[in-house]
């Protein structure tokens, strides 16, 4: 039988591409700042999400929506683009779907001081639009471990040796840094800053993806071959 090859060329230029990688940024340029910036904030021990309370809380809550949005906007030019695409390509772009859609929920669904306490935790009372915002955040971070997850120890064939590595160190520090964040904030240590950086640590390695898949989306068959598989070497 004779073997086949694929050929892939450059992906076509396309200004919709960008905003995979300008939510993430976005996000985190947003977040960093106001860290600084918004009065009362104590980036050490207070998380992310406490951003989104006060008088400047809108810009916070916001910034989850746009940001989001963003990211949603990438997967559907990359569905768009590359309908013929490789399976683990479209596998990637449904776990980016998932944190955008956690961004949209922990944006949309916001923490009001005078709503009545839901549940008594180690962490402080929690209202019932708490629990829909920690349930919004927490699809972001899954879904993110997911995706480097995926990429760093069950890669696709055409990925580096270095990204692999790049995704493992990734997934793994999410969920170290994660763990660290729920147990200091029970003991009112630096939850915010272990928080602030597993988001910095999605957020790079968010953008990175998304630059990788602007180089591997525009694939082509030579003369008798077949679409690439997750399978295919």
């Amino acid at each position: 039988m004779e073997r086949t090859e694929m050929v892939r060329t450059a992906p076509r230029p396309n200004p919709w591409w960008w905003v995979g990688m300008v939510g993430p940024v976005l996000f985190t340029v947003s977040w960093g700042a106001e860290s600084f910036l918004v009065p009362g904030t104590d980036p050490w021990t207070q998380s992310i999400s406490f951003l989104g309370q006060g008088p400047w809380g809108w810009v916070q809550n916001d910034n989850f929506v746009v940001s989001g949005l963003l990211v949603l906007v990438f997967v559907g030019v990359l569905y768009a683009q590359s309908p013929g695409g490789p399976p683990r390509l479209r596998s990637l772009a449904r776990w980016q779907s998932l944190a955008a859609l956690g961004m949209v929920l922990a944006g949309l669904v916001r923490q009001r001081a005078r709503s009545p306490a839901l549940l008594t935790t180690p962490f402080g009372p929690i209202t019932s639009a708490g629990l829909g915002h920690i349930a919004g955040s927490a699809l972001v971070y899954l879904a993110v471990v997911g995706a480097s997850g995926l990429e760093g120890w069950a890669a696709a064939p055409w990925s580096t040796e270095a990204w692999r590595w790049w995704s493992r160190v990734t997934a793994t520090g999410l969920v170290t840094g994660l763990g660290l964040f729920l147990i200091t904030a029970a003991d009112d240590g630096p939850s915010g800053l272990w928080e602030r950086v597993v988001a910095l640590m999605a957020s790079v390695w968010m953008v990175a993806w998304v630059r990788r898949t602007q180089r591997m989306t525009r694939w082509g068959p030579s003369p008798g071959s077949t679409p690439p598989s997750d399978q295919s070497r």
